[in-house]
Protein backbone atom coordinates (compact mmCIF):
# COMPACT_ATOMS: atom_id res chain seq x y z
CA UNK A 1 0.00 0.00 0.00
CA UNK A 2 2.81 2.24 0.79
CA UNK A 3 4.21 2.16 -2.60
CA UNK A 4 0.43 3.68 -3.87
CA UNK A 5 1.12 6.66 -1.84
CA UNK A 6 1.61 10.22 -3.63
CA UNK A 7 4.28 12.15 -2.46
CA UNK A 8 2.53 14.02 0.24
CA UNK A 9 1.43 10.81 2.04
CA UNK A 10 4.71 10.16 2.37
CA UNK A 11 5.84 12.91 4.65
CA UNK A 12 4.21 14.12 7.35
CA UNK A 13 6.28 17.77 6.71
CA UNK A 14 5.56 17.74 3.20
CA UNK A 15 1.70 17.11 4.03
CA UNK A 16 1.31 19.65 6.49
CA UNK A 17 3.01 22.46 4.27
CA UNK A 18 0.45 21.82 1.62
CA UNK A 19 -2.30 21.92 4.15
CA UNK A 20 -0.79 25.47 5.22
CA UNK A 21 -0.69 26.60 1.64
CA UNK A 22 -3.97 25.69 0.90
CA UNK A 23 -5.89 27.18 3.36
CA UNK A 24 -3.72 30.26 3.81
CA UNK A 25 -4.11 32.72 6.92
CA UNK A 26 -7.16 31.11 7.64
CA UNK A 27 -4.89 27.38 8.52
CA UNK A 28 -6.19 27.52 12.16
CA UNK A 29 -10.10 28.17 11.92
CA UNK A 30 -10.83 24.90 10.36
CA UNK A 31 -9.20 23.06 13.32
CA UNK A 32 -10.62 25.78 15.94
CA UNK A 33 -14.02 25.24 14.16
CA UNK A 34 -13.54 21.15 14.64
CA UNK A 35 -12.09 21.45 17.93
CA UNK A 36 -15.01 23.69 19.74
CA UNK A 37 -17.37 20.48 18.50
CA UNK A 38 -16.04 18.61 20.86
CA UNK A 39 -16.53 18.05 24.86
CA UNK A 40 -13.08 17.89 27.48
CA UNK A 41 -11.93 14.42 28.00
CA UNK A 42 -14.61 12.89 25.53
CA UNK A 43 -13.15 10.03 23.10
CA UNK A 44 -11.85 10.45 19.55
CA UNK A 45 -11.90 8.55 16.44
CA UNK A 46 -10.60 10.29 13.32
CA UNK A 47 -10.06 8.99 10.13
CA UNK A 48 -7.26 9.70 7.87
CA UNK A 49 -5.76 11.76 10.53
CA UNK A 50 -2.85 13.16 8.20
CA UNK A 51 0.04 14.23 10.69
CA UNK A 52 -2.61 14.33 14.07
CA UNK A 53 -2.33 18.20 13.84
CA UNK A 54 -6.10 18.74 15.50
CA UNK A 55 -4.84 16.55 18.49
CA UNK A 56 -1.12 17.83 18.84
CA UNK A 57 -2.42 21.60 18.82
CA UNK A 58 -6.12 21.44 19.60
CA UNK A 59 -7.28 18.27 21.60
CA UNK A 60 -4.39 17.13 23.87
CA UNK A 61 -5.48 20.63 26.03
CA UNK A 62 -9.20 19.35 26.59
CA UNK A 63 -7.71 16.07 27.79
CA UNK A 64 -9.41 14.10 25.12
CA UNK A 65 -8.91 10.02 24.49
CA UNK A 66 -7.53 10.12 20.64
CA UNK A 67 -6.68 7.71 18.51
CA UNK A 68 -5.77 8.70 14.74
CA UNK A 69 -5.94 6.23 12.12
CA UNK A 70 -4.33 6.50 8.72
CA UNK A 71 -3.32 4.53 5.25
CA UNK A 72 0.34 6.02 5.58
CA UNK A 73 2.69 3.97 7.62
CA UNK A 74 4.72 7.24 7.18
CA UNK A 75 1.98 9.02 9.32
CA UNK A 76 1.50 6.53 12.07
CA UNK A 77 5.21 6.54 12.52
CA UNK A 78 5.58 10.28 12.94
CA UNK A 79 2.44 10.17 14.80
CA UNK A 80 3.19 7.10 17.30
CA UNK A 81 7.07 9.14 17.80
CA UNK A 82 5.36 12.22 19.13
CA UNK A 83 3.57 9.77 21.65
CA UNK A 84 -0.11 10.14 20.08
CA UNK A 85 -2.37 7.03 19.47
CA UNK A 86 -2.37 6.09 16.05
CA UNK A 87 -3.19 2.77 13.91
CA UNK A 88 -2.81 1.88 10.89
CA UNK A 89 -6.19 1.72 8.69
CA UNK A 90 -7.67 0.98 5.83
CA UNK A 91 -11.14 3.32 5.55
CA UNK A 92 -12.03 0.84 2.80
CA UNK A 93 -12.06 -2.66 4.68
CA UNK A 94 -11.08 -1.49 7.93
CA UNK A 95 -13.91 -1.10 10.95
CA UNK A 96 -13.90 2.23 12.50
CA UNK A 97 -13.30 1.89 16.44
CA UNK A 98 -15.54 3.61 18.16
CA UNK A 99 -15.78 7.28 20.02
CA UNK A 100 -18.13 9.66 21.23
CA UNK A 101 -16.83 11.94 18.10
CA UNK A 102 -15.44 10.11 15.24
CA UNK A 103 -14.01 12.83 12.39
CA UNK A 104 -13.12 12.87 9.00
CA UNK A 105 -11.44 15.65 7.72
CA UNK A 106 -11.03 16.87 4.19
CA UNK A 107 -10.43 13.20 2.84
CA UNK A 108 -14.37 11.74 1.25
CA UNK A 109 -13.47 13.03 -1.84
CA UNK A 110 -10.81 10.25 -1.72
CA UNK A 111 -13.81 7.55 -1.77
CA UNK A 112 -16.51 8.52 -4.10
CA UNK A 113 -18.25 5.18 -4.60
CA UNK A 114 -18.38 4.90 -1.16
CA UNK A 115 -18.94 8.10 0.37
CA UNK A 116 -22.56 7.24 2.01
CA UNK A 117 -21.55 3.66 3.18
CA UNK A 118 -18.64 5.91 4.62
CA UNK A 119 -20.80 8.52 6.30
CA UNK A 120 -23.31 5.53 7.56
CA UNK A 121 -20.22 3.40 8.78
CA UNK A 122 -19.22 6.72 10.65
CA UNK A 123 -22.79 7.16 12.30
CA UNK A 124 -23.01 4.12 13.84
CA UNK A 125 -19.37 3.98 15.25
CA UNK A 126 -20.09 7.48 17.17
CA UNK A 127 -21.98 7.66 19.95
CA UNK A 128 -22.77 11.66 20.17
CA UNK A 129 -21.41 13.03 16.87
CA UNK A 130 -19.98 12.64 13.64
CA UNK A 131 -17.69 15.64 12.41
CA UNK A 132 -17.03 15.64 8.44
CA UNK A 133 -14.74 18.50 6.54
CA UNK A 134 -14.87 18.54 3.18
CA UNK A 135 -12.81 20.70 0.67
CA UNK A 136 -15.46 22.20 -1.87
CA UNK A 137 -13.22 25.00 -3.48
CA UNK A 138 -10.18 22.98 -5.01
CA UNK A 139 -7.00 23.26 -7.10
CA UNK A 140 -8.27 20.25 -9.23
CA UNK A 141 -11.12 22.70 -10.79
CA UNK A 142 -8.33 24.94 -11.88
CA UNK A 143 -9.25 26.75 -15.27
CA UNK A 144 -5.14 25.80 -16.02
CA UNK A 145 -5.02 21.83 -17.10
CA UNK A 146 -1.79 21.79 -15.57
CA UNK A 147 -2.55 23.30 -12.29
CA UNK A 148 -5.77 21.10 -11.59
CA UNK A 149 -3.30 18.13 -12.96
CA UNK A 150 -0.75 18.52 -10.61
CA UNK A 151 -3.21 18.93 -8.12
CA UNK A 152 -4.98 15.48 -8.91
CA UNK A 153 -2.00 14.06 -8.98
CA UNK A 154 -0.18 15.03 -5.51
CA UNK A 155 -3.42 13.92 -3.79
CA UNK A 156 -4.05 10.51 -5.62
CA UNK A 157 -5.61 8.34 -3.17
CA UNK A 158 -4.43 4.64 -2.76
CA UNK A 159 -5.34 2.09 -5.86
CA UNK A 160 -6.59 5.40 -7.83
CA UNK A 161 -4.46 6.73 -11.05
CA UNK A 162 -5.15 10.33 -9.68
CA UNK A 163 -7.75 11.64 -7.32
CA UNK A 164 -9.97 13.37 -9.71
CA UNK A 165 -13.73 13.42 -8.33
CA UNK A 166 -14.06 16.88 -5.48
CA UNK A 167 -17.20 18.02 -4.13
CA UNK A 168 -18.38 21.40 -4.34
CA UNK A 169 -20.99 23.15 -1.79
CA UNK A 170 -24.09 21.92 -3.53
CA UNK A 171 -23.17 18.02 -4.30
CA UNK A 172 -21.08 17.66 -0.62
CA UNK A 173 -24.69 19.63 0.93
CA UNK A 174 -26.90 17.14 -0.66
CA UNK A 175 -24.77 14.13 0.34
CA UNK A 176 -25.05 15.19 4.40
CA UNK A 177 -28.48 16.15 3.65
CA UNK A 178 -29.66 12.64 2.77
CA UNK A 179 -29.09 11.83 6.12
CA UNK A 180 -31.86 12.25 8.69
CA UNK A 181 -28.95 12.21 11.21
CA UNK A 182 -27.41 15.94 9.73
CA UNK A 183 -27.87 18.32 12.21
CA UNK A 184 -25.55 21.22 10.87
CA UNK A 185 -23.76 22.64 8.06
CA UNK A 186 -21.60 25.49 7.73
CA UNK A 187 -18.51 26.88 5.79
CA UNK A 188 -14.87 27.43 7.69
CA UNK A 189 -13.97 30.67 7.45
CA UNK A 190 -11.88 30.90 4.75
CA UNK A 191 -14.71 29.03 2.12
CA UNK A 192 -12.56 26.23 1.22
CA UNK A 193 -14.06 23.84 3.20
CA UNK A 194 -17.61 22.83 4.55
CA UNK A 195 -18.10 21.19 8.01
CA UNK A 196 -20.75 18.80 8.80
CA UNK A 197 -22.04 17.71 12.24
CA UNK A 198 -24.35 14.85 12.20
CA UNK A 199 -26.18 12.67 15.41
CA UNK A 200 -24.04 9.88 16.24
CA UNK A 201 -26.33 6.33 17.05
CA UNK A 202 -23.46 4.52 18.04
CA UNK A 203 -21.96 3.58 22.04
CA UNK A 204 -20.44 6.46 24.03
CA UNK A 205 -17.01 5.36 25.62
Amino acid sequence: MAEQLSLIYRSPWIYHRVMRLLHGRNFRHRYEMIAAEIPEASSVTELCAGDAWLNLHYLKQKHVRYLGLDVSPFFVKAARDRGVEFRLHDLTKDPIPPADTVILQASLYQFPERAEEIVRQMIAAAGVRVIISEPVKNLSHSSHPWIAGLARRISRAPGHATAAHRFNQATFRALMEKFPQCERIFMEKGEREMIAVLRGEGHSI
